[in-house]
């Protein structure tokens, strides 16, 4: 159900109706967050195959 926005706009956030039915802001998930975790995950698969291990060994 859509319902009339009562926060005040907040950049970055988007207003949800949590589980008590208080209006909170959550988080827009930014592309960079995104490039970051896959940029971690690139550099721990990089540190395995250097090391001659897999995932399930470890």
């Amino acid at each position: 159900m859509i319902t009339k926005p009562l926060l005040p706009l907040k950049a970055g956030y988007v207003e949800v109706i949590g589980p008590d039915g208080q209006h909170v802001y959550q988080r827009i998930p930014q592309p960079l967050d995104d490039t970051d975790a896959m940029v971690v995950d690139h550099e721990y698969r990089l540190a395995l195959l250097e090391l001659g291990l897999n995932e399930s060994e470890v």
